[in-house]
């Protein structure tokens, strides 16, 4: 789609030539995965409208997986630094009994689960499974032609999951 400003954008939902969109992973990577941002709060706007938002399972998967992996790595540091301040006053502390009075989540994935579910059930988007999507046959030939999302490149193999959520949309 041509670079288009934001009244540009909004003629064209407005005319009806805009039926849905997407995000990539990379536009909830520049929101820091963080679901409560103004731009991704700001699809909720398209909710009960004639525009729909989909996100290919692929996406979902994908900042499911980050949000999932912040969430192990910050409980780690918390960890460590609860154990070190315990030692530093001399004190028996439990580290996650402690995480867990605190409201932190034992279980990354899950929190994760309910994080990505609450914010699609919020703004109304729809899940676009990878089953009824794109066919091996299809990512081959792409792959080799080196046609998008796939670049002439040595290196391309990191842009399977770009292939599959675009071949899952082209097929919804």
């Amino acid at each position: 789609m041509p670079h288009m400003t934001e009244d540009e954008l909004k003629q064209m939902v407005e005319a009806g030539k805009i039926a849905g969109f997407t995000l990539d992973t990379t536009e909830f990577h520049h929101a820091g995965y963080n679901f409560q941002s103004k731009i991704l709060k700001a699809l909720g706007q398209f909710t009960d409208t004639n525009v729909t938002l989909l996100f290919s399972e692929v996406v979902l998967n994908e900042v499911h997986a980050h949000i999932c992996d912040g969430m192990k790595a910050k409980s780690e540091q918390l960890r460590g630094a609860l154990r070190q301040a315990g030692k530093a006053a001399a004190i028996t502390l439990d580290p996650v009994k402690t995480m867990l009075d605190a409201g932190i989540p034992a279980n990354a994935s899950a929190r994760a689960t309910e994080l990505v579910d609450a914010f699609l059930a919020e703004i109304g988007a729809v899940r676009l499974p990878v089953d009824d999507g794109p066919t091996v046959r299809q990512i081959h030939d792409l792959y080799f032609g080196s046609h998008p999302p796939f670049s002439a490149k040595a290196d391309k193999k990191s842009e399977f999951p770009d292939a599959i959520a675009l071949l899952s949309l082209q097929h919804s």
